[in-house]
């Protein structure tokens, strides 16, 4: 049996999954992403996966911290701007949301 999945259901089994790390509203903008991207056509859920992939954060300046890149810093009022140009200098998509943001492995 299929079951065809809307991003609601998606992003209310990723804030579910206790592994997950994610908020209801970074798993809608996760969703909302994957839904706009056309990654939910013909597709199984894969929470797994999603984990390991995609990692919320309360803003770009803590996911650039985490993963080790380098910014410029000296500036507090750019310093979210420096660091979400790293992380997609780096190759991550970076997804924000009114909670933070989501950022794909690279």
């Amino acid at each position: 049996m299929y079951v065809t999945l809307s991003t609601s259901d998606v992003a209310h089994r990723l804030a579910e999954d206790s592994y997950s790390g994610f908020s209801l509203s970074g798993g809608y903008a996760l969703a909302d992403h994957l839904d706009e991207c056309g990654d939910f056509d013909g597709v199984e859920f894969d929470g797994v996966a999603l984990r390991c992939e995609w990692s919320e954060y309360g803003c770009a300046v803590e996911a650039a911290d985490d993963l080790g890149l380098d910014y410029d810093d000296e500036d507090e009022d750019e310093q979210d701007e420096q660091a979400f140009g790293a992380l997609t200098a780096a190759g991550a998509t970076v997804l924000r949301f009114a909670g933070g943001v989501v950022v794909s492995s690279f």
